[in-house]
């Protein structure tokens, strides 16, 4: 009788778990081999363990993922990247609003970093000039730096934070801002002297610290989730299967580890919004 009982018991466990299946389509533009799919992917992975299934479409493409976005007519995410490097750009995409934001996952600070005998000090005590290399994308932020703080920087803007990382290796320039600086600091590529994050990573002063009087002393790049197609009670619960996930998967705490992310975490959705729409006013 009480084999029997199991039995039934297990019978109905697996009944409500195969009931609450929700199959979902995942879109996002990243790289097929890059960390923004990755870390889609590790997600999705922590979410199927819930009853989730997906179909997860990386196209490469922001152009055909937003075109994929407006035509799905099945319960669909998207994860994006923000900010953009201009509104003209393929990436750029507004803010989310409430009702079709899922999650924040991650934010990164960008990194500036040195291969020479270089100070803090020797940066922005404006004797010298200094080349520094950075992604198209974040130039204006780089400017705005130098203006505010009367550091004497060249801009050299490079396409991707892989060509930005072999002028720093190869002495091309001075400086290097990139998101993984602090990769490079643990590999013994380079010193890092700033952070754009919010919060310090390795011990690295940042420039919120340095500058709290600078209105743009806070630079971040984030991955974000937002849905189509998802009633609310669906929404909220992805909401909190997500939040759960980031809490708990060891997978997505070792890849948070490894690239020195922060995991957005005990943020509300307005909490989220806002800063999104913050990072959103960086872009021209």
């Amino acid at each position: 009788m009480r084999s029997i009982l199991i039995s039934f018991i297990t019978f109905i466990w697996m009944l409500a778990h195969t009931a609450s299946a929700y199959d979902l389509v995942l879109n996002a533009p990243f790289s097929k081999a890059g960390s923004g799919q990755l870390t889609m992917r590790t997600l999705a992975k922590g979410l199927e363990a819930k009853g989730y299934n997906f179909d997860i479409i990386i196209t490469s493409n922001p152009k055909l993922s937003k075109q994929n976005y407006a035509d799905e007519k099945k319960p669909l995410l998207l994860g994006w990247e923000a900010p953009a490097s201009s509104k003209a750009a393929p990436l750029y995409m507004g803010p989310p609003t409430d009702k079709d934001l899922v999650a924040m996952v991650v934010t990164m600070g960008h990194f500036i970093c040195t291969k020479k005998d270089i100070s803090i000090k020797d940066v922005f005590n404006g004797k010298k000039e200094l080349t520094i290399a950075h992604d198209v994308a974040f130039g204006n932020w780089v400017q705005e730096l130098a203006d505010h703080t009367g550091a004497k920087l060249k801009l050299i803007p490079y396409k991707g934070s892989k060509k930005v990382e072999n002028a720093l290796v190869s002495g091309e320039v001075d400086l290097a801002m990139s998101t993984r600086g602090a990769g490079w600091q643990k590999k013994g590529l380079a010193n890092c002297l700033l952070t754009s994050g919010t919060d310090s990573v390795l011990g690295i002063q940042t420039v919120n610290g340095l500058y709290p009087d600078w209105n743009n002393n806070t630079l971040v790049l984030t991955f974000y989730i937002k849905s189509k197609n998802i009633p609310q009670d669906k929404l909220d619960q992805l909401r909190k299967d997500i939040e759960e996930v980031k809490r708990t998967s060891e997978e997505f705490a070792a890849l948070v580890e490894r690239k020195s992310w922060t995991p957005v975490v005990d943020k509300s959705i307005d909490e989220q919004l806002s800063l999104l729409q913050v990072i959103d006013k960086t872009v021209k």
